[in-house]
């Protein structure tokens, strides 16, 4: 099922997606992999004790996060759901007319998704997400095939893509809550509407 939620805010508390800078440091609040976790679910391939890591991730907020985004001073963030990493991403390097250059051997993961992945227990939103934003995405060719598969995966209830200036990533460090992660995925650099995956 489906639902929205509205609410009021003063607009110079929103950080849109519009608004990232070259020089910005891009840090991720939650794994990636739930897509593959999930489907590995249905498909009764996926060890309990994976599931129960994952669903504890997909079950938490992105509250304190968004907090310390505030914290920051950020100006452009999305969150990763349906789109996937590499959809949201690229949502913010269309908006900003930037580049969003990620590290591929530093995207954490759920355990037991690369597994999965390379077994071919991904949703069908991966392949749905390759087809759509493949076109404006660069990925190396020495990156693996099931971790570019997860990074255009959906997420269910994923974390938060942040774009942090280097002179506030203390205090975005710093005001994260205890179980949020503060992993450096990449940098935002010159370029137009991209995303890349080195």
């Amino acid at each position: 099922y489906g639902f929205a939620c509205f609410g009021e805010c003063d607009e110079s508390d929103l950080i849109t997606n519009d608004g990232a800078e070259v020089g910005d440091l891009l840090f991720l609040t939650k794994p990636l992999g739930a897509g593959s976790i999930t489907t590995g679910v249905k498909r009764d391939v996926a060890k309990k004790i994976d599931v129960d890591s994952a669903v504890a991730g997909m079950i938490r907020l992105n509250d304190t996060a968004a907090r310390a985004m505030k914290a920051a001073e950020v100006k452009a963030a999305t969150d990763i759901t349906g789109f996937g990493l590499i959809g949201h991403a690229f949502n913010i390097a269309r908006a900003s007319n930037v580049e969003l250059r990620f590290s591929a051997s530093a995207i954490p993961l759920y355990d037991g998704a690369l597994d999965l992945a390379k077994q071919g227990v991904i949703s069908g939103a991966s392949s749905r997400g390759r087809d759509i934003y493949g076109p404006n995405a660069t990925i190396n060719a020495d990156v693996p095939q099931e971790l570019a598969d997860i990074c255009f995966d959906a997420e269910t209830s994923g974390g938060l893509l942040v774009c942090v200036h280097p002179d506030n990533v203390d205090a975005f460090s710093g005001s994260l809550g205890a179980h949020d992660l503060f992993v450096q995925i990449g940098e935002v650099v010159a370029g137009s509407s991209r995303v890349s995956l080195v």
